[in-house]
């Protein structure tokens, strides 16, 4: 009944998925796109693949660490 119904998925295959996401920090400073892909650590992370889109994508954990420390940030 939602009008964002698509009739192609399936319960145990879904076409569409969805994360909840909440505010936690505001970076202190700005980490920005050529900064990423200076950073050899973070080969790999989809953002800086030539041709991504600048949206959403999915982070392993050792590169968010990496964009912690980016950010001034203390990581275990």
């Amino acid at each position: 009944e939602s009008r964002y119904f698509d009739a192609r998925s399936r319960r145990e295959d879904p076409v569409w998925m969805m994360v909840d996401v909440e505010f936690v920090e505001k970076f202190k400073e700005p980490v920005t796109l050529p900064q990423l892909k200076a950073n050899r650590v973070l080969d790999g992370l989809l953002v800086v693949k030539r041709g991504q889109r600048l949206s959403i994508q999915p982070v392993e954990a050792r590169h968010f660490r990496q964009i912690l420390k980016m950010a001034t940030f203390e990581v275990d």
